[in-house]
């Protein structure tokens, strides 16, 4: 071979490798970006699923939120079916003080009878003396099943006392109290009151209860209570001269004395 044939060659085979160098370099053309398929649309489930582990789809139940329950009704503090025959007794006998026909016999009788079941509780029993050791004043509680009352004694003498509801507006309670001095170991200046508590400070206009005063000799007479000072002689004391039984009140020195006694 000539030595230009060869140089000829040698000149086509290293035209060829730059050729083939500029293929494997050259950038690929954009060719845009690629559009994917959507699934075909499909309406969406009844239920919602979850994949299980064979790959397969079970419904899952929808969680129904719980209904809201109702508010309760309210409850009566002294629900009627719960109450004894003494407690409704008692309130049926205090409502009469709120009436111009109080029932004053069986209120005295009733009350007084309240002390040989009264049961007090020695816990609730607080006795105050002073230096010298006299009596300055006696506190407790006593209860006969769901009737409670309370008893103070001091300077002023005896006072018992009990809370009855009321449901006649503007009333919310009555306060019945046995109230008497001590001498010579008998109850003397004897008053049995039944006064009606408002519901709201000042509230409540004329009649309010009764003050009853029992004398072993002259009998008993109420006298009205009422809401409004100027009120006062509106209506007449009622007596009752034959009412001169006051073993009540002795009954209830008896039932309280030894524990206002206490050191």
């Amino acid at each position: 071979m000539s030595t230009t044939r060869w140089l000829l060659c040698l000149a086509a085979l290293g035209l060829a490798a730059i050729t083939w160098r500029l293929t494997l370099t050259r950038p690929a053309v954009d060719a845009g970006p690629q559009v994917v398929a959507a699934p075909p649309a499909r309406g969406p489930d009844p239920v919602p699923r979850v994949p299980t582990r064979a790959g397969e789809r079970t419904e899952v139940p929808v969680a129904v939120p719980p209904a809201p329950e109702p508010d309760p009704e309210p409850l009566s503090a002294s629900p009627e079916a719960e109450r004894s025959a003494l407690a409704r007794e008692l309130e049926r006998l205090s409502a009469t003080f709120l009436t111009t026909r109080p029932a004053v016999a069986e209120l005295l009788e009733r009350f007084g009878a309240l002390a040989a079941d009264a049961v007090v509780d020695p816990a609730s029993v607080q006795v105050a003396h002073d230096p010298e050791g006299v009596l300055l004043s006696a506190r407790g509680e006593w209860t006969i099943g769901d009737v409670r009352g309370a008893f103070r004694v001091d300077a002023d003498g005896y006072d018992v006392r009990l809370s009855t509801p009321c449901d006649e507006p503007p009333w919310a309670r009555a306060e019945v109290h046995f109230s008497f001095q001590v001498e010579d170991g008998r109850a003397r200046a004897r008053h049995a009151i039944v006064q009606f508590q408002p519901r709201v400070e000042g509230g409540g206009e004329g009649l309010a209860g009764w003050s009853v005063s029992v004398d072993p000799t002259a009998g008993a007479t109420a006298r009205p209570i009422t809401s409004d000072a100027d009120d006062s002689g509106w209506l007449p004391a009622q007596e009752f001269p034959w009412l001169t039984d006051a073993s009540g009140f002795d009954a209830w020195m008896q039932r309280v004395a030894p524990h206002a006694a206490r050191r």
